[in-house]
């Protein structure tokens, strides 16, 4: 926990900073993010607000700090649209293909990974996700951060009329991963239009 305070406290500090950002509770119970509706176990913060480059629909959620814990809830991405908004014009992002198959789906959240700088990104585990009348998987992660901090991971991809509800849990593996795991699980498959 020591070794993550300084990433959290510089976080912070810049978010004071800008002045303008805002973090909301999103307490126990429902929650809505865009059309998507998913049930909360317990009060997450919700840092959609202050988190740059996502695109438009993308939901950021925390318990501990976004360095320590992570849950990203997307509404329905259009096929073509990208998760992330690209850093500069330059930036090529991966984009949603309406009617890919399981593993092209598993593809573009491995390579919006990526994106995010996470590194030797691997995704194992796949089971099928039937959910709100439409079917995807469910998956496990592993990752490394540049600094070398290992990040386990649970990702869900649901297509629903050719959109793509996306839900990507990650935490450091140790400890954080393994304590809020269950909630991430509950959440994902709490997923409802």
């Amino acid at each position: 926990m020591k070794k993550f305070a300084p990433l959290v406290a510089a976080f912070l500090i810049g978010l004071a900073a800008t002045g303008c950002a805002s973090i909301t509770l999103a307490p126990a119970g429902g929650y809505a993010a865009g059309s998507a509706g998913y049930t909360l176990g317990q009060n997450w913060s919700d840092l959609t607000a202050v988190m740059p480059n996502r695109g438009p629909g993308i939901h950021i959620l925390t318990i501990d700090g976004p360095l320590l814990n992570r849950l990203i809830l997307t509404d329905g991405i259009e096929d073509g649209a990208p998760i992330l908004r690209p850093a500069n014009r330059e930036q090529r992002m991966p984009v949603h293909r309406a009617g890919a198959s399981a593993s092209e789906q598993v593809e573009f959240v491995v390579d919006t990974l990526a994106v995010m700088d996470y590194q030797s990104i691997e995704a194992s585990g796949l089971r099928r996700a039937a959910r709100a009348g439409g079917t995807g998987v469910l998956f496990d992660l592993t990752a490394r951060t540049p600094e070398g901090l290992n990040v386990s991971g649970l990702a869900q991809v649901i297509e629903v009329d050719g959109r793509l509800y996306v839900a990507i849990f990650a935490a450091p593996t140790e400890h954080y991963f393994g304590v809020y795991q269950a909630e991430a699980l509950r959440v994902m498959e709490s997923f409802r239009l």
